[in-house]
């Protein structure tokens, strides 16, 4: 389950990091804990460990702990307890980072199956926590792609066994530069999934490209003897995590 907090002080605070976690029955014994550097990393998204400025007076919390959604300025983290024992908790405390204090929670989430727990015999146990990050928001953030346009520009026909010469043209389509340097791969294909070659792109002439400018390269690929004749399309595919779905095809005739 995420556990989520918020400030409800009257100064600004930020945190970062990891919390100590610990959960306790109603006698408060200990029933499991994740500190310092144990326990670190859920099945979940988690974000990477960011500094997070909680102000004062933040909103109040939803009335269910059960999904992340909170407001602006309010921070989660997720939180996996498995006992195949069952234990009863009580309470969870939280230990904020830099000795920020501790916090008691109510533990009154119910517990679903886990498969690893075929009976109340079974001893399997575990508790992870993920780092505090910023609720109300998509986290981890949107990648700042550019965008960018391929077009294809192959023969109408080609025999198996040969070599092709062919065209590709990048056009910058986004709203600023697109460095193309350390130049990325590339890869062709034919049948879309049988791929021909990988190799990298010789971009160093180019440099870069502008917002609407474009670079045309050429580009050769050998046709395969063991492919079919008939129709079929000539894929290409920048391989480049700097920007969006950077990929086209042309129809190309195996003879």
């Amino acid at each position: 389950m995420p556990l989520l907090l918020r400030n409800r002080g009257n100064i600004d605070c930020q945190v970062e990091g990891f919390a100590d976690v610990t959960v306790l029955d109603r006698l408060g014994h200990v029933l499991a804990s994740a500190a310092g550097s144990a326990g670190r990393g859920t099945f979940f998204n988690d974000g990477p460990v960011v500094p997070l400025l909680m102000p004062a007076h933040t909103a109040p919390l939803p009335a269910s702990f059960a999904t992340r959604e909170g407001s602006s300025g309010q921070v989660f983290m997720n939180f996996s307890w498995y006992d195949c024992q069952r234990p009863l908790a009580s309470r969870i405390a939280i230990g904020l980072p830099s000795a920020g204090g501790t916090l008691f929670v109510p533990y009154a989430t119910a517990a679903s199956v886990n498969p690893r727990c075929r009976s109340s015999s079974d001893v399997y146990h575990a508790i992870s926590r993920g780092p505090l990050s910023p609720a109300a928001v998509q986290w981890p953030p949107p990648l700042d792609l550019i965008g960018v346009r391929v077009e294809v520009n192959a023969p109408s026909s080609a025999r198996r066994g040969m070599k092709i010469d062919y065209q590709v043209t990048i056009t910058n389509i986004g709203t600023r530069d697109y460095d193309m340097l350390p130049c990325a791969d590339y890869f062709d294909a034919l049948e879309v999934k049988r791929l021909l070659a990988t190799h990298q792109l010789n971009c160093t002439p180019v440099d870069h490209l502008a917002p609407g400018g474009s670079a045309t390269f050429d580009m050769q690929a050998d046709v395969p003897m063991s492919i079919a004749p008939g129709f079929n399309r000539l894929s290409w595919f920048l391989a480049d995590d700097r920007v969006d779905y950077a990929g086209s095809s042309a129809p190309i005739d195996i003879t």
